[in-house]
């Protein structure tokens, strides 16, 4: 479809990446998850006013020939999910998926929706866009020959990145949580820029003093407990403190709570933020709902290797934004986990507890600290948002960078004896 005037980025209307190289194709194949987005019929509504999104499962063409009006070809694309799908309306839209090139995370679209079950569960047909990449250029050159593979804002071609680079959910299997139900909601909502998805305030915490304003970030584990770095409790009285829960705006929470004890890891050291972990004791027990739950925290010892193996992970906050001031919609940001040795050079001598993430143009800033670094795991066949650091700290003014974060794998069994030490069962 040709549009009969030009637009021009503005912030909020932009481009989504086609890669032009043909060896693309290799990507798609090897995907694990991908993305798709409409406006279509929901759970509760025949058209949706919000734009949706939903993750579903690649799977071997094969497996959709049983729904197919004809045996998939290669130029098809079979992908699903037990339990949601796309539906009537989101025809036409997109299945995407999140790739690096030169260092950031382009969202790049792979596939078209096509048709899929009556149900709108189960499995689903996609065209294959990397199969019409030259078709496309070729269009596009034809009707309008200023937008060349060069010049064109709405053609960008993009090296394939190497496999690994590419953001997968990493399958847990049978993984044991801290918690449950944790780290996935009935519904998921997107918006445009460098907000979160609204979805992330139901396990955001935000940590304010009485005294004094916004504190820090932090993350609901439990009903009654919440995760946050331990300099941010430091010299805080528990009767100054409130707990603000499901605030996509910070400035209107679902719910408020005071705070009954504070837990500070008896070997916390301010200066190399060594064992920068505590706890937060809510005056009583959270009241779950869809915009109130906890996020995942594994407790297999194993879940430590993942995050020395991991790529990329998230980091959300309302901490200070490129306007120099703390943000009232809740941010995210995506940072790439670097060798220890890449925050050494700025730092100090990094402990095993430590996590070294950040972003060359992007990272976490002022009044982040305390807040989550996490990733979509699969666990139970489930995909679940699990909180794999903290923040602890970054290593310039300007916010980009690296940043230093607790590794929460490393401090399992402490939350878990903290909890029950108090009484509170997990």
């Amino acid at each position: 479809m040709e549009l009969s005037l030009l637009f021009f980025s503005a912030g909020q209307i932009y481009p989504i990446c086609i890669d032009l190289n043909p060896t693309e194709k290799r990507e798609v194949e090897n995907a694990n998850t991908l993305d798709a987005y409409g406006w279509g019929k929901t759970r509760t509504a025949n058209i949706s006013e919000i734009l949706q999104r939903v993750t579903l499962q690649h799977y071997n063409p094969r497996r959709c020939n049983r729904i197919a009006r004809a045996p998939l070809t290669l130029n098809q694309i079979c992908a699903g999910s037990l339990d949601r799908d796309t539906c009537k309306g989101d025809s036409g839209g997109p299945l995407i998926q999140k790739l690096n090139y030169n260092g950031t995370r382009h969202l790049t679209q792979l596939g078209i929706v096509s048709y899929g079950s009556e149900s709108c569960k189960g499995l689903g047909v996609y065209t294959d866009v990397t199969s019409y990449a030259e078709w496309i250029d070729e269009q596009i050159k034809a009707l309008f020959s200023k937008y060349s593979r060069q010049s064109s804002p709405t053609a960008i071609s993009l090296r394939p990145p190497t496999e690994t680079s590419v953001f997968r959910a990493e399958n847990f299997g049978q993984a044991r949580l801290l918690f449950e139900p944790c780290g996935t909601s009935l519904s998921t909502r997107i918006v445009n820029g460098e907000n979160a998805e609204p979805e992330a305030a139901a396990w955001m915490a935000g940590i304010h003093s009485n005294e004094t304003g916004f504190v820090c970030g932090g993350t609901v584990i439990h009903r009654r407990f919440v995760l946050t770095a331990a300099h941010c409790l430091i010299d805080r009285q528990e009767e100054n403190l409130i707990v603000k829960l499901g605030a996509y705006d910070i400035r209107r929470p679902t719910l408020v709570y005071s705070v009954s004890n504070k837990i500070i890891h008896n070997e916390f050291e301010l200066i190399q933020k060594i064992h920068n972990i505590g706890l937060l004791q809510l005056s009583r027990d959270i009241e779950f709902s869809r915009h109130v739950y906890p996020i995942c925290i594994i407790r297999n010892l194993e879940a430590k290797r993942k995050v020395e193996s991991a790529n990329t992970f998230d980091t959300y906050g309302w901490g200070r934004t490129n306007k120099r001031q703390l943000s009232n919609i809740l941010q995210k940001v995506t940072v790439d986990r670097y060798d220890r040795s890449n925050c050494e050079s700025v730092f100090f001598s990094l402990h095993s507890s430590h996590i070294c993430a950040g972003a060359s143009v992007r990272g976490p800033c002022n009044g982040d600290s305390g807040g989550p670094l996490t990733k979509k795991v699969i666990i139970n066949g489930l995909q679940r948002k699990t909180q794999f650091g903290i923040l602890s700290g970054g290593t310039s003014s300007n916010c980009y960078g690296n940043g230093i974060y607790t590794d929460v794998t490393s401090y399992v069994d402490w939350i878990v004896r903290k909890v029950r030490g108090l009484r509170t069962t997990i």
